[in-house]
């Protein structure tokens, strides 16, 4: 009777251990890849500077989908040895914090060799470039003689400052100066521009820095009509800030337009009376008609 007693236990002990592995079995050891940032690279000629915002990464890992991280990240990943790594620069979306998103211009950076090794972390530097078939049909990095902005109106004139203090990079970039509470800089794109209705990714990159307030408006030429409409504001910033703004709806929108163009509206903030904005390397690109 003892001994079967005993062999009872044993077998419930037994019993047990192995319920508590069913139940709690051993977790995997995640691996770690750590991103401190992503670099543009760019074919200037064709494609405009390499200047950047580039806010987050989106990780895929053998074409799983790890999530997107805000960067500089270090991401756990439940996988270990060799395997297919693919990063998107992620942006945000008319520069809202709120709207962030991997950027539809640019193309996926990819190691189908990246190593991974648990509980160790291993660094990686990712390039952004653009996809490849896109459309530049606006290109101004104000480092010509002449520049592509056609002032209206009573607007105010632009300059172009040397000053390696303002300048953002090279050797020029676009100076406003308002002196006075009803002075405004008003201009447009001087050429007018075919851009897809039917849904595609358009957006407007821009590299700026301001005391005042600056609206950015899609002008529509359609037949025998101009319309325009505010696309956004941006409010003043102390240091150049790169912004990518999302066209493709307004576009869209206008279904009769034969083509379009865009506008800068600078003006005062409320009680202001002087101001200084500046400009550079704007990029109009679109992902086809």
């Amino acid at each position: 009777m003892v001994l079967l007693k005993r062999i009872s236990l044993v077998i419930f002990i037994v019993h047990v251990l192995i319920s508590c592995e069913v139940i709690n079995p051993e977790e995997p050891i995640p691996s770690f890849i750590h991103i401190d940032d992503i670099e543009m690279v760019t074919n200037y000629a064709q494609e405009g500077s390499n200047s950047s915002n580039i806010v987050d990464a989106w990780v895929y890992v053998d074409d799983k989908f790890i999530g997107g991280f805000e960067l500089p990240a270090t991401i756990p990943v439940l996988a270990e040895g060799e395997v297919n790594l693919k990063v998107r620069p992620g942006i945000k979306n008319s520069g809202s914090t709120a709207l962030r998103l991997d950027y539809p211009f640019f193309a996926f950076y990819e190691d189908d060799n990246f190593m991974l090794y648990p509980d160790s972390i291993v660094h990686v530097a990712p390039t952004a470039r653009y996809f490849e078939q896109l459309s530049f049909p606006w290109l101004e990095d104000f480092e010509g003689g002449t520049f592509s902005l056609s002032e209206t109106g009573d607007s105010e004139s632009l300059q172009i400052t040397t000053n390696p203090e303002e300048v953002y990079e090279g050797g020029r970039s676009a100076k406003i100066e308002l002196n006075s509470a009803d002075e405004f800089y008003l201009a447009t794109s001087e050429q007018s521009y075919v851009l897809p209705k039917s849904g595609n990714d358009v957006y407007l990159e821009l590299d700026y820095k301001t005391s005042a307030q600056i609206e950015i408006r899609l002008i529509s030429n359609v037949p025998q009509d101009i319309q325009s409409s505010s696309i956004i504001i941006l409010y003043p910033k102390e240091t150049w800030n790169k912004i990518y703004i999302d066209l493709g709806t307004s576009v869209t929108a206008n279904p009769n337009a034969l083509t379009f163009q865009i506008q800068f509206l600078v003006g005062h903030q409320s009680g202001q009376e002087n101001s200084v904005t500046y400009l550079d390397n704007i990029k109009l690109i679109h992902s086809g008609i």
